[in-house]
């Protein structure tokens, strides 16, 4: 993955045959070189990856899974657990869950969209995103509009395709063009970025930098954990913190999660024990 020196294109939104119209959740877009803004015009500033996620009302009527999708994801046994581990205080009181879902429901308020460019959908006992087209990110939201100071997990689990890819918690998702997002590879990079009127940015650092805290490779497990609290946004992997920036673009939102591609398609991760916590 060219993380160190690399240019985005602007966001092309596609949206996917099989979507549900509900504009309230993100839709694909193609990631030509990862950045965001709505013309095809090349940007200056490095970045890590595109927005753009399927948006659709969940329904409890199943949508066949094609053919590459398939072939795609092996079924392996999730390490994860049904109980999500608490986020304690320095006094050590647990904190109140806002919200928390281990995706044992079909009915959660969580897109449920499948075709031959991916799929964002309850799968193997957890919330899977695969991508199917290189340069493209997917995302999904519960529809929890208005939360202001939250602090999110999430595990998430590489099913397939390559480590060059990205997996992210999004917090204060106002729309489409903004939000921030917490993004992690599989193969050791991070980074807090946010998108503004459809154009995204890393905060705090010119590129997605390395860190020893993501556990990489085929099957690899992690634990993410964002905190959106006031200005604050600080970034934990596996328990260690990787950054903390001050940003004041957003005050509330929804929620949600997101996985994407660079150059290699296949991106597959599956999400559980999310859980929202009042900070």
């Amino acid at each position: 993955m060219m993380k160190k020196h690399r240019y985005f294109l602007s966001l092309i939104f596609l949206f996917l045959s099989g979507l549900a119209c509900n504009a309230v959740v993100g839709s694909p877009v193609e990631n030509v070189e990862n950045i965001f803004t709505p013309t095809l015009v090349l940007t200056e500033t490095p970045f890590p990856t595109e927005t753009a996620m399927p948006t659709a009302t969940t329904t409890e009527t199943p949508v066949p899974t094609p053919t590459s999708t398939e072939t795609l994801a092996p079924t392996p046994t999730l390490p994860f657990t049904d109980t999500p581990r608490p986020i304690e205080t320095q006094t050590g009181t647990a904190l109140e869950i806002l919200f928390q879902d281990n995706f044992a429901y079909t009915n959660t308020g969580w897109d449920s969209v499948r075709n031959e460019d991916g799929m964002t959908d309850y799968d193997k006992g957890g919330y899977r995103i695969q991508v199917l087209d290189a340069n493209t990110d997917y995302w999904a939201n519960p529809g929890l509009s208005g939360l202001e100071d939250v602090s999110i997990t999430v595990d998430v689990k590489k099913l397939a395709g390559p480590d060059d890819n990205d997996f992210a918690i999004i917090c204060r998702y106002v729309d489409i063009d903004n939000f921030y997002a917490f993004l992690a590879s599989s193969d050791g990079f991070y980074g807090i970025t946010k998108v503004v009127a459809g154009e995204q940015e890393i905060i705090g650092q010119d590129e997605l930098l390395p860190t020893d805290a993501i556990v990489q490779g085929a099957d690899a497990v992690n634990t993410l954990r964002a905190d959106c609290i006031g200005t604050t946004l600080t970034f934990y992997i596996n328990g260690t913190q990787v950054a903390q920036e001050e940003d004041n673009s957003f005050s509330s939102g929804d929620v949600g999660l997101m996985a994407g591609t660079f150059d290699e398609p296949g991106t597959d991760v599956l999400f559980d024990n999310f859980v929202v916590y009042k900070p």
